[in-house]
């Protein structure tokens, strides 16, 4: 009877599992956090632009911006759900660079490995870089660097080691290399539009067309990162 007993409660936890596979099966985003699910949704849609006018002092900026990118960007950095940022991380190939810059924030701020933030800066970097490359307007890219000082320096200020390894070219060039690597496994598609339309172009913020994006990323990035292989 007892015997009988263990057996009927095993074949229900059997089933019970069973269940649950196939719910996560036929429904992949059941485990994931609310925050995620947002970040996907508004990933997902269209590249759309607003036009933001501010005014400091006797500056006038005028910004072009994702209409989501607010919203994006503050679940990127402020999110405590742990499933964020390793989804980024699958994913990062898909979208805009300027979002891999608050990956890499996110990363300090969760104190992961100071090596492990670089590779994502560097990606962001490059991949930001090559886009402006493709404005045809080179004013486009002093966008860079502000990004740099809005969001790399305080990324590098988070971690107490950061000046000695950014002392340390070998290191730095090792960083490099794994992210040319994945670069080169993870085709470049997303839009310039970010950055040629960022209110720092000042003759036109059109991009070349788009049939000419690939190679001239290619030719940048071979450029860019020459000085590795020397």
């Amino acid at each position: 009877m007892l015997k009988a007993f263990i057996g009927i409660v095993c074949l229900c936890l059997v089933v019970l599992a069973g269940i649950q596979i196939f719910r996560h099966v036929s429904n992949p985003s059941a485990g994931e956090s609310a925050d995620l699910r947002k970040l996907k949704e508004l990933l997902q849609h269209p590249y759309r632009t607003e036009t933001k006018i501010t005014q400091a002092g006797n500056i006038t900026s005028i910004n072009t911006v994702d209409v989501h990118e607010e919203e994006i960007i503050n679940l990127i950095v402020k999110s405590r759900q742990r499933d964020i940022t390793p989804w980024l991380q699958q994913h990062a190939a898909q979208y805009c660079p300027k979002y891999l810059y608050f990956l890499a924030y996110r990363m300090a701020i969760q104190k992961a490995p100071i090596q492990d933030t670089l590779f994502w800066v560097f990606l962001a970097q490059m991949r930001a870089a090559a886009d402006a490359a493709l404005c045809k307007d080179p004013a486009a890219g002093q966008y860079l660097v502000l990004l740099n000082m809005e969001i790399v320096y305080p990324t590098l200020h988070a971690y107490a080691k950061a000046e000695t390894l950014m002392n340390d070219p070998e290191q730095l060039k090792q960083i490099m290399k794994k992210v040319v690597a994945w670069d080169e496994q993870h085709p470049q598609t997303n839009s310039p539009d970010w950055i040629c339309k960022s209110g720092h172009a000042v003759s036109t913020s059109e991009a070349y067309p788009q049939n000419e994006w690939e190679q001239r990323r290619r030719d940048f990035k071979r450029e860019y990162t020459a000085s590795l292989y020397k």
